[in-house]
């Protein structure tokens, strides 16, 4: 048996089979309990998460023309926080974007011993430059930072910011604010957290499970256990019972219940108008000495 991955959802295991290496496997060949959970398998060409389906059909269709595209920096607060809106490119003179510019939400200011204060932002939001924008009808547009290392894995990146660049953690608009970095064996099953992007404001989203998928860890890093990725399985709410839209990801998704504030990870899109997300966990920034700032 080949494993690409392994989806603890309680009550149930769903074991993701690699599907490429000629392998196939007779009906009831397969343990059907393991660890007294009743587990399933999956072994297709189409991954697993791309066949999850809605639980229900959603009521309400909310708009995609309005999002937050506030200079914070120019506002009262003269600061900016967790959901502002960060971009790949500046605005062009006639206040358009161009085709390759890619819009996303800010995460969480972190430090570390080695390194001063940096930005997460989502790292295939800039695959293309290490430039970080923030909104601002600039011909040339708002540069607040430079991107110094990248999580690829994780699909995190950071980014030091500008001395004018502004930025706290004591505020994430209508989310819970964020006090610290959680490992994968601090989130609790059920629990329940928010996340505020620019496309989206304020949502919710429950933490149903934990899913574990082969990956490479970081160089330099010596973890004595597994060669799988941990990643928080997570069931979207989305405000007024609208949808997930392009440019939440990067939002911290922040513990709600009893007003924790640990961060679980960042938001990842899986599949548009999909009732789930996929968050990689965040133990390699903190074996890193990453912490929130």
């Amino acid at each position: 048996m080949n494993i690409h991955a392994i989806n603890f959802i309680s009550p149930i295991i769903v074991v993701e089979l690699c599907h490429q290496d000629g392998r196939k496997y007779e009906r009831i060949s397969l343990p059907g309990v393991v660890g007294g959970r009743l587990t399933i398998y999956h072994h297709s060409n189409i991954p697993f998460w791309g066949t999850a389906e809605q639980a229900r059909e959603r009521l309400i269709n909310p708009s995609d023309a309005v999002q937050d595209t506030t200079n914070y920096l120019e506002s009262d607060a003269k600061t900016m926080c967790p959901g502002v809106r960060v971009e790949s490119g500046p605005m062009s003179r006639h206040g358009k974007y161009g085709t390759a510019t890619m819009a996303s939400s800010a995460g969480v200011l972190l430090r570390s011993v080695d390194d001063g204060p940096r930005l997460t932002v989502s790292n295939h939001a800039f695959l293309g430059t290490d430039e970080v924008y923030h909104p601002s009808p600039q011909a040339a547009g708002l540069c607040i930072g430079q991107i110094t290392e990248r999580f690829e894995h994780l699909d995190i990146a950071l980014v030091e910011l500008s001395p004018s660049s502004s930025f706290t953690n004591s505020e994430y608009f209508q989310a819970q604010t964020p006090t610290r970095l959680l490992r994968s064996n601090q989130v609790s099953e059920n629990v329940w957290c928010s996340l505020d992007g620019m496309t989206t404001g304020l949502a919710f989203m429950r933490v149903v499970g934990v899913r574990m998928r082969d990956a490479q860890r970081l160089p330099g890093v010596a973890i004595p256990c597994t060669d799988f990725m941990v990643e928080n399985i997570l069931e979207f709410i989305a405000p007024a019972g609208g949808r997930i839209r392009d440019g939440v990801c990067g939002a911290p998704i922040v513990v709600d219940d009893g007003q924790d504030g640990g961060v679980v990870g960042f938001f990842q899109l899986e599949a548009q108008d999909s009732d789930w997300a996929l968050s990689p966990c965040l133990d390699d920034l903190l074996d890193r000495g990453w912490v929130l700032d």
